[in-house]
């Protein structure tokens, strides 16, 4: 990087792939925990984390 590029731009949603501005990770909420669990992190979107935790929440 030559210090004129956003780092923002090079975020990737690792559930659909597309440019973000930002991801999210939920790794801890209520009956969920992947903290103590070894799996490979992942990062997802606004809509994406949002889809996950509606069907976090519907379980």
């Amino acid at each position: 990087m030559d210090g004129e590029e956003n780092p923002a731009e090079e975020l990737r949603c690792d559930f659909c792939g597309e440019h973000a501005p930002n991801v999210r990770r939920v790794a801890l909420d209520s009956g969920y925990d992947r903290l103590q669990k070894p799996h490979r992190e992942r990062y997802a979107c606004a809509r994406c984390s949002e889809q996950k935790e509606q069907e976090r929440h519907s379980k």
